[in-house]
């Protein structure tokens, strides 16, 4: 009876743990997006057209997906998320 339960705790936890995440994940995405789009907004104030703008953007930045991944080790190392998925 209590494995049913502590498996509920854990079914729960999980899914707590997921929304937090994809939570924090949106949020992180639309910080640097908010970043890219000053970064944008500079070059196009110095004449670069709006892909120009967008691309030296991103090249700044390190790429999107890049500086989201280097943001989640930052705050959550590679090591630590692969320890919290192991079945204990």
């Amino acid at each position: 009876m209590w494995k049913r339960k502590v498996e509920v705790v854990r079914v729960w936890a999980g899914h707590m743990g997921l929304l937090e995440r994809e939570a924090r994940e949106r949020e992180l995405k639309q910080e640097l997006e908010s970043h890219i789009q000053m970064a944008q907004d500079d070059n196009l104030r110095v004449g670069m057209t709006a892909a120009e703008a967008r691309r030296d953007a991103l090249i700044r930045l390190g790429g999107l997906q890049q500086t989201m991944e280097r943001c989640r080790d930052a705050f959550n190392p590679r090591w630590l998320r692969w320890l919290t998925r192991r079945p204990w």
